[in-house]
């Protein structure tokens, strides 16, 4: 491989990447209870996948109907953040929040 086959490869393999990069970077929703503790399931571009928290504080509780933000990938598990992180001692069920 010469030089000009190896610069135009390199070129070819950073827009695979990159376009990769973006898409991770949409939205899913979550399917089945995701804590710091446990994988759960997110619908993500028309299937299923299981899913981890990105970090958690370990009282982070993702429930079912929550909108997430997909910020990669492992292995067959995404890896994914809540698009809105709600904390409140409200009775009412919060799809987002922190376990006191």
């Amino acid at each position: 491989m010469n030089l000009s086959q190896f610069l135009s490869r390199q070129r070819t393999l950073n827009a695979s990447c990159q376009q990769e990069a973006h898409q991770w970077q949409e939205q899913g929703k979550v399917e089945k209870m995701i804590t710091a503790q446990t994988t759960g399931r997110v619908y993500f571009q028309s299937t299923y996948w299981p899913a981890c928290l990105a970090s958690s504080n370990g009282r982070t509780l993702v429930l079912p109907d929550t909108f997430v933000k997909v910020v990669g990938r492992q292995g067959i598990t995404l890896i994914v953040v809540p698009t809105s992180l709600v904390a409140s001692a409200s009775p009412f069920p919060l799809h987002a929040q922190e376990i006191a």
